[in-house]
């Protein structure tokens, strides 16, 4: 049985994507909603065995110019993280400044479009295909039509019985392509230019060199995935302890903050305490005072007493004065 070879893997896919009719017609369907046509085109990178042979750091996207001197960058991506759409545009923006000369004034830019096939899902959605431009949403206006960058989401691609169109099918071919025998496509790729692409998974399955070169590019992307994945983990662990940190320290922070309620309200406390101590000191102060009043009060009432009694008993035996200072007192 011939061996399996996946087209996600960049060996397979730039080999595929260099047959001239193979990249033609993927690009057409990719670009078909926009009605763009691209007749012919120019490897700006062509494909090289030995460079992957010798160089496990070659570039492996696909760049062309079109019969219009359009710039076509296209590219297979195995993972996505958080910083893949600043990769994308960032890449974009270097291929699309350098369509424009040092002596060139700005007239001559030439559009710059850019394929990234993404085997990892990047959006939250259901949709496999978007394609991204400079446009003002509020007012549906677009700043140039010299910008296209389109993203095609493999894990998103429709299964086999919900192929409509031939970019579903391009879709389907890097997905699922690597699960069959490259010399035995599947009825769907049988009236297709993919049963083409098939015959050149067929040839680096079957040609020693290149099966070679795909499967140490396999071990190498394997490698890479496997890094990558140890790095998301770590990332995540890192993120997991720093968001405990951050909890622990507003649990912190919240204990900070009932503990000098506690000791305000302990405080608004002792100060209804103390002065209801304090009023209370005055109400002991008044009733003193009452009392001492109402003692003296008795007393001279007393002595009023005693005058008469004495009067009533001797009323000759005293002077004048001695009965006005009875009274008196």
């Amino acid at each position: 049985m011939t061996l399996p070879i996946d087209p996600r893997v960049d060996f397979a896919f730039k080999k595929v994507l260099s047959v001239k009719p193979l990249l033609l017609d993927f690009v057409a369907n990719v670009f078909k909603e926009e009605n763009i046509v691209v007749r012919d085109i120019t490897f700006v990178n062509p494909f090289n065995d030995r460079d992957y042979a010798i160089d496990k750091m070659t570039i492996v996207d696909i760049k062309v110019l079109d019969d219009l001197g359009r710039t076509i960058q296209v590219e297979i991506q195995l993972t996505t993280n958080p910083w893949t759409p600043a990769r994308i545009a960032y890449t974009w923006a270097m291929n699309y400044s350098k369509s424009l000369q040092k002596s060139q004034g700005y007239e001559e830019l030439k559009p710059c479009f850019a394929i990234w096939v993404l085997s990892k899902p990047l959006f939250d959605d259901d949709q496999p295909h978007h394609t991204f431009k400079l446009v003002d949403v509020q007012n549906d206006l677009e700043l140039t039509s010299q910008l296209g960058i389109h993203t095609l989401e493999l894990s998103k691609c429709p299964f086999e019985g919900k192929i409509d169109t031939g970019l579903d099918l391009w879709m389907y071919f890097f997905e699922h392509g690597g699960e069959y025998d490259p010399s035995k496509p599947p009825a769907i790729f049988q009236d297709s230019i993919l049963w083409e692409a098939f015959k050149v998974l067929q040839e680096i399955s079957e040609e020693d060199r290149s099966r070679h070169i795909y499967l140490s590019r396999l071990d190498q992307e394997r490698e890479a995935a496997t890094i990558q994945r140890a790095l998301q983990r770590a990332e995540e662990k890192a993120e997991a302890e720093r968001q405990s940190a951050a909890a622990e320290r507003q649990n912190a922070a919240a204990e900070r903050q009932n503990a000098a309620a506690e000791r305000q309200s302990a405080a608004v406390e002792r100060q209804r305490a103390d002065t209801a101590e304090q009023n209370a000191a005055a109400e002991r102060q008044r009733a003193d005072a009452v009392e001492q009043k109402a003692e003296a009060e008795r007393q001279r009432a007393d002595a009023v007493l005693q005058a008469l009694k004495l009067l009533v008993a001797n009323p000759d035996g005293l002077s004048p004065e001695e009965i006005k200072r009875l009274l008196q007192s």
